[in-house]
């Protein structure tokens, strides 16, 4: 009320007609520029603190999505006022698909590296082994194989590799 009452006096003041419907217009977007904000910043922040990346599937980091795009949308639609041609839902809708965009591209990423990291973890000792020439004997090619096996065992059993 205080922002519609001094649009009304700045029209006034500039000699103006002040119009009432302008006032309430112009505070509209801005009620609404400042809720698409702070619903986008909502989501962000929620997303930061919910979703531990990589994540296992692709289902759970969707799932997370989903739901602080709906506490986003409560956000933007408690403080939003007159966006009668949901412009400025739309608005945040964009913003949240490309939030959500970042995330996938993160999780990818975060997955393919946690997952390069332990394989090198876990394929050291055969690394070693080779360049030791442990391999090298009658015998060594089994003794290689069991040894990649186990390596691909323990990689299987490995939780959180993410998506990649």
């Amino acid at each position: 009320l205080g922002a519609l009452v001094e649009t009304y006096l700045k029209a006034i003041n500039s000699g103006e007609v002040p119009c009432l419907e302008n006032s309430v217009n112009t505070l509209a977007q801005q009620e609404n520029t400042a809720a698409v904000q702070k619903a986008a910043t909502y989501y962000r922040e929620q997303m930061a603190q919910r979703v531990r990346l990589p994540t296992d599937t692709l289902e759970e980091l969707l799932d997370v999505h989903m739901a602080c795009k709906e506490e986003a949308l409560t956000v933007f639609l408690e403080r939003s006022f007159k966006d009668e041609d949901c412009e400025f839902e739309k608005q945040l809708l964009r913003i949240i698909k490309h939030e959500k965009k970042d995330f996938l591209v993160k999780n990818e990423k975060e997955s393919e590296q946690y997952c390069q990291e332990k394989l090198d973890q876990l394929s050291k000792p055969l690394m070693e082994s080779i360049s030791e020439g442990i391999f090298y004997v009658p015998g060594g090619h089994q003794l290689y194989k069991e040894m990649r096996q186990r390596i691909e065992e323990d990689y299987r059993q490995l939780p959180r590799k993410g998506v990649k």
